[in-house]
């Protein structure tokens, strides 16, 4: 079986599409199955690389308005019929004018297509489709050509049902994490990590994603200055669109006890060393660094949206707080930086959770036995 995966970026550009996108087929690579992966390329990039198994063509393209990847629509499309032996299967993520090229190969060269949705709510591709003017029609070709849907969460599931997708064509097959890579530190390598950065004796609080909508880091630091404790400290770790505003709301307000560190790859490190995370989205297909976290160990205070409530299990495997409710996180961090809450055993049960449920094998195997050989 080949497969093709088809991205409008990809590394080293990293984010929660094109992690899951390399999880997955490095994971399937393991499996036997022959993956390569086709992107537009970015500046200082090569054209062909391989990873680990997984071949990596970058083609070229360029941007109009409203059409990000108009050239790179024409290249992978007259790539994709040349090279029409490497493939069988065209796996499209997130719902992107790129659909338009899956549904062309399948047209002219009969070849299996799936398209993954990305997000949901406001944010989702369901979400921005509704709202755009040629959105409607995009849904509309996507449901009636392609073979299978992807879906991350209930939610996005129920939303696809909701714009009368067919159910038996959907499969929800939620992300995956490398659980070997993002897994709990001993307690030494937490007391080192701390004293490097400073910050001992403290709780270690972290937020890692982008500061932008959904994620509603004004929501968090609203919540967070109210809490008196002189014990904890906060990390936020990742840019976007509002990360000048957080630096000025931080100077306004006089807060000290958060750490903006923009975009880091070095993420793995604050997850060993951070004690709990905190994840105000208001939408959300499925936070990959919400799995990431629990991979870790640590206990998780989440938001209460439909995809966090599927992961997060309220007071057994990490905590929901709602982000309708006044002081509802404030409580919950006073709550949390308490000593009577058994910390350590419910990020141990995060742990299990994740390990148990979305590890990065399970999910690919779970690949194979929904789109790989269904009929």
């Amino acid at each position: 079986m080949k497969i093709c995966m088809l991205i409008p970026r990809f590394l080293p550009v990293v984010g929660g599409t094109e992690r899951q996108c390399w999880l997955l087929s490095r994971e399937l690579v393991k499996k036997g199955i022959k993956v390569f992966v086709l992107t537009q390329r970015e500046k200082r990039t090569s054209y062909f690389e391989k990873m680990e198994g997984v071949a990596i063509y970058r083609l070229p393209g360029f941007a109009i308005p409203r059409f990000p990847s108009f050239g790179f629509f024409f290249s992978s499309l007259l790539f994709l019929v040349v090279f029409r032996t490497k493939y069988e299967i065209v796996y499209v993520h997130l719902a992107t004018s790129l659909a338009a090229v899956a549904i062309l190969v399948s047209k002219l060269l009969k070849k299996k297509i799936v398209v993954k949705f990305g997000g949901a709510g406001f944010t989702g591709d369901v979400g921005t489709s509704r709202k755009k003017l040629l959105g409607g029609l995009k849904l509309k070709l996507i449901r009636d050509n392609f073979d299978f849907f992807i879906a991350p969460s209930k939610e996005v599931e129920s939303e696809l049902i909701g714009e009368k997708f067919s159910k038996g064509r959907i499969k929800l097959i939620p992300n995956g994490v490398d659980v070997e890579y993002f897994s709990p530190s001993t307690a030494k390598e937490k007391e080192n990590l701390k004293k490097r950065w400073g910050c001992e004796e403290k709780k270690v609080f972290l937020f890692v994603g982008r500061i932008e909508p959904p994620k509603d880091v004004f929501f968090l630091l609203s919540a967070w200055k109210q809490v008196l404790a002189k014990e904890k400290i906060l990390f936020l770790i990742g840019g976007g669109k509002e990360e000048e505003k957080v630096k000025n709301f931080l100077k306004k307000e006089g807060i000290r006890d958060v750490i903006l560190l923009g975009e880091r790859k070095d993420i793995k490190q604050f997850y060993q060393m951070a004690d709990l995370f905190i994840l105000p989205t208001r939408a959300e297909g499925l936070s990959n660094s919400l799995l990431e976290a629990m991979a870790s160990g640590l206990v998780v205070l989440a938001s209460g949206i439909p995809s966090n409530r599927d992961v997060v299990k309220n007071g057994e495997n990490g905590f929901l707080f709602s982000m309708e409710t006044k002081n509802s996180l404030e409580f919950l961090i006073e709550g949390v930086l308490e000593d009577n809450i058994p910390l350590g055993e419910i990020g141990r049960n995060a742990r299990k959770t994740v390990c148990e449920n979305f590890s990065i094998s399970l999910i690919a195997e779970l690949f194979k036995k929904k789109l790989i050989f269904a009929p």
